[in-house]
């Protein structure tokens, strides 16, 4: 039996906005202060080792961030924007290497690796990733499909 997709999608929404959010407490747990931390490091890092290219990986990164706070309440209220956010996102977000929707079961995992970067270690990882994110892109697209039909 198939989930209802719109439970599914509201679930989506709101493992966006967790993710988010972790992203936030976590800089504020650690005393800094989120996307300003990490833009004065990387653009500390970029002028240190003449590379500008970081600051703008950086940026991009916390754009995609923010972008999960409009993709989570798109999905939540099952509009389209939170779709077509969802689509945009997702090749980013595995190039960015970014915690997926799912980060609750990969954050965990990435401690039980943390001594060990070995490749079993960081395909893992990786793996986790595209599968999370193909599942939540599976979702999105099966829920635009039935509701274009209905």
């Amino acid at each position: 039996m198939m989930p209802d997709l719109r439970k599914t999608i509201t679930v989506w929404g709101i493992l966006d906005l967790c993710s988010a959010g972790w992203f936030v407490g976590w800089r504020l747990f650690q005393g800094q202060i989120p996307f300003y931390h990490d833009l004065s490091k990387s653009i500390e890092s970029a002028s240190r080792f003449g590379i500008p290219s970081l600051s703008i990986i950086t940026a991009s990164a916390l754009i995609l961030y923010v972008s999960l706070l409009f993709s989570g309440v798109y999905l939540i209220r099952h509009q389209l924007a939170g779709a077509i956010l969802s689509y945009i996102q997702t090749p980013f977000r595995i190039l960015a290497l970014l915690p997926p929707s799912i980060f609750f079961i990969i954050w965990p995992l990435k401690y039980l690796f943390d001594n060990q970067r070995s490749f079993l270690a960081i395909s893992t990882l990786f793996l986790l990733l595209i599968f999370s994110e193909s599942l939540k892109l599976y979702c999105v697209i099966g829920w635009r499909k039935k509701k274009q039909i209905a």
